[in-house]
């Protein structure tokens, strides 16, 4: 029977209550089933949205009129071979995309009644689409971005409410549900006899590789995991990006790519692999966790974040005590305080600035307050820590802080925080995460290649580094996220396809995704 549907109100996503959530690993937020994705996607179809806009906005031109249709009829395979016409990641964008087909899809005040007074969203909004309108009310403060927009936008004074159709849950079911083999790898152009090198097999270079090979040229990705995925296996947790759809829509093998992993390389050898290639793409990622270079940090029972997350994410959780410390307040920092409190662990975040100054981009940090706390993490703000505490055996058993203060704006644009003397006290714990940034490893460049020391040197327009043979994105390019990434490399294919056949390079809109 038929699933009668609210055309104003999208189809709800299944979701965990907190005190199960903190007990499993799976996702707390579940996939549509088939019956929940064909009524969200007839929904969209029937309120009237306008979808071709949706398309406009998306920075990979996914075709959404066409396979919202196709989900509406049931016809996932069909849905799944669109979406693949325009990138590789539906499962992964799908959890992670940062809502850019839903920004741009205009506002109703009716069954296909556009609201006159929308406008598109302004470039580089990275929250989500609505939840922006309600950041600084102080009513909502706290809350997730979900229950702040849920995709809602409140119409017309009959006080109607026509949410937005949830086009990245529904990208997100049809990666999941639809069949791969149905939908198998086509190579747009004749074999081209160039071998390029991509160095990376995060979302940068997969994207990049998946190009090119659709573009008709061979292509080796060198990687120092043993499985292509990059930060998708490092920094994210299984509860946040399930590793099935990672595996599934990161596998370069079923492109006809040449996958060498499980090597970091050196300066020499990345020097050799770019001569012996046509071309290279570089998309190495900011995957190595910054110390703190705290006393004692070599104890046992000390991990950077991003190990730590990685270690859970291939299946080989550390061994844990009862009381985790996270130093850090990044999202890398909250990934690895709830991945501790799965862990069984009771988890405290210590940041040494306020809470209004957590580093958590445009999203506010009220919400990660609230959502945390909901898990049972508790914050302690203006504490710095100063050294890490062990016992006869080197291991963990406490971190000693001083309490802080804030002062003038520093060039940050943020409070300078000072310490107050005689404020130091100590924390017992026997598990302590650094979670304060992640930087790149530019010392494996050779010479030619020329960065500032944090970004290397391109031509955005097509991704050219300052070596001739050389083209970069991603994080050495101060792209942002994954989806960020992804473009860098599809835009950097077209460009290298361009060189090899003898036409003109292939040039694009020079700004950064977000």
């Amino acid at each position: 029977m038929a699933r009668e549907v609210d055309v104003r109100r999208r189809v709800q996503m299944r979701q965990m209550s907190p005190d199960v959530a903190v007990t499993t690993f799976d996702e707390h937020v579940a996939t549509y089933t088939p019956e929940e994705a064909m009524a969200e996607a007839g929904r969209a179809l029937e309120a009237g949205f306008d979808l071709e806009a949706a398309k406009g906005g998306c920075p990979f031109r996914v075709d959404i009129p066409a396979y919202v249709r196709k989900v509406a009829d049931g016809d996932f395979d069909g849905a799944l071979a669109i979406i693949k016409q325009s990138h590789p990641f539906p499962s992964v964008f799908g959890r992670m995309c940062h809502w850019f087909c839903e920004r741009a899809t205009p506002a109703l005040v009716d069954i296909g009644e556009r609201d006159p007074d929308w406008k598109p969203p302004e470039w580089k909004l990275a929250a989500h689409p609505d939840a922006i309108l309600h950041r600084k009310s102080p009513q909502t403060r706290g809350e997730s971005v979900q229950q702040m927009g849920d995709g809602r936008y409140a119409g017309g004074a009959s006080g109607n409410v026509f949410e937005r159709p949830n086009l990245l849950m529904l990208e997100r079911f049809v990666g999941d549900y639809g069949d791969p083999s149905r939908t198998p790898f086509v190579q747009e152009k004749p074999l081209s006899g160039a071998h390029i090198a991509v160095i990376g097999a995060g979302s940068g270079g997969l994207a990049a590789a998946w190009m090119l090979r659709r573009l008709g040229h061979e292509v080796d990705i060198y990687d120092a995991l043993d499985v292509p995925g990059g930060m998708l296996w490092q920094g994210y947790p299984p509860f946040r990006m399930a590793k099935f759809g990672v595996r599934r829509d990161n596998d370069p093998t079923a492109w006809g790519a040449r996958y060498v992993g499980g090597r970091y390389l050196s300066k020499e050898e990345l020097a050799r692999i770019i001569d012996e290639h046509d071309y290279t793409f570089l998309a190495v990622g900011a995957s190595h966790g910054r110390r703190l270079y705290l006393p004692a940090e070599d104890a046992e029972g000390v991990w950077l974040g991003l190990d730590f997350i990685t270690q859970v994410s291939i299946g080989h959780p550390p061994q844990v005590g009862k009381h985790c410390i996270v130093l850090g307040a990044g999202s890398t920092a909250h990934d690895a305080a709830r991945t501790a409190r799965r862990l069984g662990c009771a988890v405290q975040i210590f940041y040494r600035r306020s809470v209004e100054q957590m580093p958590v981009g445009e999203r506010d940090p009220w919400m990660y307050v609230r959502n945390m706390e909901r898990e049972g993490i508790e914050y302690r703000f203006l504490a710095n820590p100063v050294r890490i505490l062990t016992d006869e055996g080197n291991r963990v058993t406490g971190v000693e802080f001083v309490r802080m203060e804030l002062g003038e704006l520093d060039e940050s644009g943020r409070s300078s925080v000072y310490s107050i003397p005689d404020s130091s006290f100590v924390v017992a714990c026997d598990l302590v995460v650094e979670a304060v940034g992640e930087e790149l490893d530019l010392s494996i460049l050779p010479d030619g290649i020329q960065h500032d020391g944090a970004e290397v040197f391109v031509d955005r327009a097509d991704h050219r580094t300052t070596h001739p043979k050389v083209f970069a994105g991603g994080d050495l390019i101060g792209d942002k996220g994954n989806d960020g990434a992804a473009l860098a490399g599809i835009q950097a294919a077209h460009s290298i396809d361009s060189l090899v056949r003898g036409e003109p390079v292939k040039r694009f809109d020079s700004r950064p995704l977000r």
